[in-house]
């Protein structure tokens, strides 16, 4: 790709009313035209040193605001390349103004993502790192930001690396086989090449594995609310979203489709999804309400089985097919005479809902959405039940979270499994080093050591201008 020649510049703070607001500028020119804009930069300004002054018109020399600014003579800049911040009073207006003044002066406005692409063309950091720059950005939970940090710092880089330097290492006897084979001068060391290849699938297959429950842990775990109709799952849900998502009415049967809301507690991400009352309608739209139900039942990974304690207590526990943990909410706790012994009664109740099952009886807890009792009981129990969740799974810090890092990987599994086949069929030596080559590109597209302008768009493009 080509070098850029040109300085951009942007607003590298969040878009509205703040105390402090930034305007960044990345290039040759950096300097010359922060000085320009600036009255307090010397000549020569002393690099990372912050000075005070006035951001001014170019042309007009019209003062603009009271501001710091600082200047980064590359390479050792986020870029890569020189660089110079100007610090304003904050706000949508303001900026904009010290932003047209840099653009006046020679500037042009940065496009999404610019600066971290300026920062991977010059070496300053690998692609995957450049993707955990935006993960980190839009992270929404402790595990999501845990992960892009973990990216940042080189976790998906050095185990890529270091897979892909066996490969070479395979592709260079290959191309030894290749050159001197016909003249005895070199044996290709077929087992061993074979033993080292189920190695490095058992490697990448390992990752995948992990990528699979970073994905979870990332974009949290689903949680169905479950139950008869009217029994209060739709004003549960709202009630733990603190907010009226789901529309709540007195007429059993309101809700019809699946809805579904992320909610973070205490770091941890879950997926509420609210559902249509389990019952046997004979009301064609309410019976696909149902099956869909069902089938969130079956893939949720925590079942909150939601009970009217103001009504008959169903007979037994619904079969969806699923074994995950089950929450009982006991709602409209409100309605319930205070004198009446709820918790002796419920736990009667439960061990005749689940007979015959030898875990432990689900938690439950006492709750009203109307005065938001036993919320906090709930919220608790969710966190408890993930808990359980996560240490039936991997341990790992789920680093591999990216999709496209799968597929790479993916595609570079199917290339060895090609491989394993030219030995086994004993094809020419020009096979195998082909599948072993596809392989080793496979990974390299994760860290950027072979990347496409179509593999670059789309990473850069979901970035926000400015970064």
């Amino acid at each position: 790709m080509p070098h850029p020649t040109d300085t951009i510049a942007a607003i590298a703070t969040a878009n509205g009313p703040g105390a402090i607001g930034i305007v960044r500028l990345s290039g040759p020119g950096a300097l010359p035209i922060a000085q320009t804009t600036f009255t307090a930069l010397t000549p020569a300004p002393t690099p990372r040193h912050l000075y005070h002054g006035w951001v001014v018109h170019p042309t007009t020399h019209t003062r603009l605001d009271e501001a710091m600014a600082v200047f980064m003579p590359g390479p050792h800049t986020f870029t890569g390349e020189d660089c110079a911040e100007i610090y304003a009073h904050g706000g949508v207006l303001n900026l904009s103004r010290v932003l047209d003044a840099v653009i006046e002066a020679g500037a042009r406005h940065a496009r999404p993502g610019e600066f971290t692409l300026r920062a991977f063309l010059n070496g300053r950091i690998d692609l995957s790192q450049a993707e955990a720059v935006a993960d980190i950005i839009n992270a929404d939970s402790d595990a999501a930001l845990n992960a892009a940090q973990a990216q940042l710092g080189g976790a998906v880089a050095r185990p890529i690396a270091q897979l892909r330097e066996r490969l070479l290492h395979l592709i260079v006897q290959t191309e030894h086989a290749i050159d001197f084979d016909d003249e005895g001068l070199y044996t290709f060391p077929t087992a061993t090449a074979q033993t080292e290849i189920l190695a490095l699938m058992e490697a990448l297959q390992r990752l995948l594995r992990q990528h699979h429950d970073a994905r979870l842990r990332t974009s949290g775990l689903q949680v169905a609310f479950v139950g008869a109709p009217n029994a209060g799952k739709s004003s549960l849900f709202n009630a733990l979203l603190g907010r009226d998502r789901a529309i709540v009415t007195p007429i059993a049967g309101t809700t019809r489709d699946t809805i579904e809301e992320p909610l973070t507690l205490a770091g941890q991400r879950f997926n509420l999804i609210d559902t249509a009352g389990l019952n046997h309608s004979p009301d064609p739209v309410e019976r696909l309400g149902i099956a869909r139900t069902h089938h969130a039942a079956a893939t949720a990974h925590i079942l909150c089985w939601v009970i009217d304690l103001t009504a008959p207590l169903p007979s037994q526990w619904p079969d969806f097919g699923s074994t995950c943990p089950v929450l009982v909410a006991c709602s409209k706790a409100d309605l319930v005479d205070p004198k009446t012994p709820m918790d002796a009664h419920v736990s009667r109740w439960l061990a005749a809902a689940f007979p015959g099952n030898n875990a432990p009886l689900p938690p439950y807890a006492m709750v009203s959405a109307t005065d938001g009792s036993g919320i906090a009981q709930l919220e608790t129990q969710l966190l408890d039940l993930a808990e359980r969740c996560w240490q039936a799974r991997s341990q790992e810090l789920p680093f591999m979270v990216s999709v496209r890092h799968a597929e790479a990987v993916r595609q570079a599994h199917a290339a060895l499994q090609n491989a394993t086949r030219a030995i086994d069929e004993a094809l020419p030596m020009e096979c195998l080093g082909a599948d072993l080559r596809a392989a080793a590109d496979a990974l390299a597209t994760i860290t950027g050591t072979i990347a496409t302008d179509t593999i670059l768009d789309a990473i850069f493009s979901r970035f926000c201008v400015g970064k």
